[in-house]
């Protein structure tokens, strides 16, 4: 995947499994194999419980990308990054028919979210993208 407004030349790139099932599988079992093989399943459990509140943020983000993405109100859905990692921003929505632009940050709990943050963030968008009208939502599990 490719920050918002980056080439297709770009090295910016960050890569994952589409696939959830193959996600799950190398990012806990795959990778603590060794635990797997010894039977030591309670090393496992304490992986899951200790890594899981990052593994699902990121997949209710990659819920949130695909169900706007499904919505056919936008021809560009993705999330942005600059180039060193920061200002990342979860969801950004473009419509360029309307020039608008959603720009949304994702949380397990919104209120550890910060919309005033969020603007800023935004600030570093391409130029093309911050003419745009812009919408600034906080998303969380109850917006399902």
């Amino acid at each position: 995947m490719r920050p918002l407004g980056f080439d297709t030349n770009s090295k910016n790139v960050k890569y994952s499994l589409a696939d959830n099932f193959l996600n799950f599988w190398f990012r806990f079992v795959y990778r603590y194999r060794s635990a797997v093989e010894i039977n030591n399943f309670d090393f496992l459990i304490q992986k899951l419980k200790q890594d899981y509140n990052t593994y699902s943020g990121q997949m209710l983000e990659r819920l949130f990308r695909q169900k706007y993405l499904e919505s056919g109100a936008y021809n560009i859905v993705t999330n942005f990054w600059t180039k060193k990692g920061e200002n990342e921003i979860d969801l950004v929505a473009v419509n360029e028919l309307d020039k608008k632009c959603l720009i949304a940050e994702i949380k397990r709990d919104p209120q550890r979210a910060n919309i005033m943050l969020l603007k800023q963030k935004s600030e570093s968008l391409p130029p093309k993208y911050r003419k745009m009208r812009k919408d600034f939502l906080i998303l969380g599990l109850e917006d399902i």
